[in-house]
């Protein structure tokens, strides 16, 4: 079949896909899905699945996303030798599942689909999967109080990352390791796991993967009173939200160190901040 022909398939299916959502009936879609399966080869499979279950993640419907996910994996599963160019993006598909139970705070739900999606990566062996769950379990367990199990958890997502090599994964899961750390109020051995984590992640360049750890850092220093370490930080968390047009996260740095200003009494620098602060809100 040609890419052509693939690319006008794609677009009739996503026709039929924002009629469904319009309506919330899903029916005619997969009817539709279904058809069109049946006679693709394997890579057009993928492709299709790749495209739709982007489009159902944009608009957060989440049971036809599992339904496109179900599949998907087990596609993946049955053709092993096959899936090494699309399994990337299973894995962020997976974890953007589950982040989507999270969020709408389905706390178990999210537990058993990152156990599911654990099972999953195990079974086609795949380690960089098998790390990005091993992660989302220890939030999964940090949420419940169990710092024990997302410790272990976290852990075992840090050592696979290592074996493959894998620095960013490494880096992020350092960061959250330091957070139940932070949990324990032990502090300083939080800070030494964020700093590893901001180490790693500055080096290889992911300074989109940096704000979590920024703040997890930040508010160890700040619970020691270490202000002048915090406000450095957030300075230079400052430059790089600005320099990549971050927003979000250049709103929570700018109350951050205002905050911190005024704790200090610095109040005509707080008032700065924060004045700076409700400029970038305006364009949220």
């Amino acid at each position: 079949m040609k890419q052509l022909l693939i690319a006008e398939i794609i677009v009739e299916l996503n026709e039929v896909l924002s009629k469904a959502i319009g309506s919330d009936d899903f029916d005619p879609f997969f009817d539709k899905l279904g058809r069109y399966l049946k006679k693709l080869k394997l890579q057009e499979k993928f492709q299709v699945y790749k495209d739709i279950s982007s489009t159902l993640l944009k608009q957060m419907k989440l049971q036809p996303l599992n339904v496109i996910t179900d599949e998907y994996s087990l596609l993946i599963t049955e053709h092993k030798d096959e899936h090494s160019k699309y399994v990337e993006t299973l894995q962020n598909l997976l974890s953007i599942r589950s982040q989507l139970f999270y969020h709408k705070g389905k706390i178990e739900s999210y537990g058993e689909a990152v156990n599911q999606h654990l099972k999953f990566f195990i079974k086609i062996n795949d380690s960089l999967g098998q790390a990005n769950a091993y992660s989302d379990l220890g939030i999964y367990y940090l949420k419940e109080g169990n710092q024990d199990k997302a410790q272990e958890s976290y852990e075992r997502s840090i050592q696979i990352a290592k074996k493959i090599d894998n620095n960013k994964r490494l880096g992020v899961s350092l960061n959250n390791l330091g957070i139940v750390y932070q949990e324990r109020d032990q502090l300083h051995e939080a800070i030494k796991h964020h700093l590893q984590s901001f180490d790693i992640l500055t080096e290889i360049g992911s300074e989109d993967k940096l704000p979590p750890t920024i703040n997890s850092l930040g508010w160890a220093y700040f619970r020691l009173g270490w202000h002048v370490k915090a406000l450095e930080l957030y300075n230079q968390a400052i430059e790089i939200s600005q320099r990549n047009n971050d927003n979000r996260n250049l709103s929570v740095y700018l109350a951050n160190v205002g905050a911190i200003h005024n704790l200090r009494g610095d109040l005509n620098l707080a008032q700065d901040y924060y004045l700076q602060q409700l400029e970038i809100n305006k364009i949220l």
